[in-house]
C-alpha cells in the first residue's frame, strides 16, 4: 500500500498499472490515472490496519485513510485494500473507497504538499 501510494504522489502511473492485478486493470486504466493526477496532489498516508500481508502470505487487506488536494480543496479517502501476491509481486484486487472533503491544517514549516522543495509558508500558505 505504501508503494502505491508513493506511486501515486509522484505521479508513476506506470507502477500503478502494474500493481493493478491484471484481470481487475481496465481498457483505458493508463489514460484515466494520467487524467486523475493531473488534478490531484497526493498528501498523507495512514495505515489504520492490516490482515495477513506478511511475506509468507498470499493474501492481505489493508484499512487506511490517505489525504489529497484536488479542485482547491482537501479531502480523505478511507479504504479497506484487498491485496494478492503471485510470483513474489504484491498486487492490489480492489477497494471500496470512500471520499469526503475535509478541513486540513499543515504547519507552516512543513514541506509543502505540492512537492516543491519549499516550505509550506513559503508556498500554498500565500495563496
Amino acid at each position: 500500500m505504501r508503494s502505491r501510494f508513493t506511486a501515486f504522489a509522484l505521479d508513476n502511473i506506470q507502477y500503478l498499472s502494474d500493481t493493478h492485478y491484471p484481470s481487475k486493470r481496465s481498457a483505458n486504466e493508463l489514460h484515466e490515472l494520467q487524467q486523475n493526477s493531473l488534478h490531484t496532489s497526493w498528501v498523507e498516508l495512514t495505515i489504520l490496519d492490516t490482515q495477513h500481508g506478511l511475506p509468507s502470505d498470499s493474501i492481505g487487506t489493508v484499512e487506511f485513510t490517505a489525504v489529497f488536494y484536488a479542485n482547491q480543496q482537501f479531502f480523505e479517502l478511507v479504504e479497506n485494500s484487498s491485496f494478492i501476491k503471485e510470483n513474489q509481486q504484491w498486487f492490489y484486487i480492489e477497494g471500496i473507497p470512500t471520499v469526503q472533503s475535509i478541513h486540513y491544517k499543515i504547519k507552516r514549516n512543513a514541506p509543502c504538499w505540492c512537492l516543491s522543495n519549499k516550505k509550506y509558508k513559503h508556498c500554498h500558505a500565500l495563496l
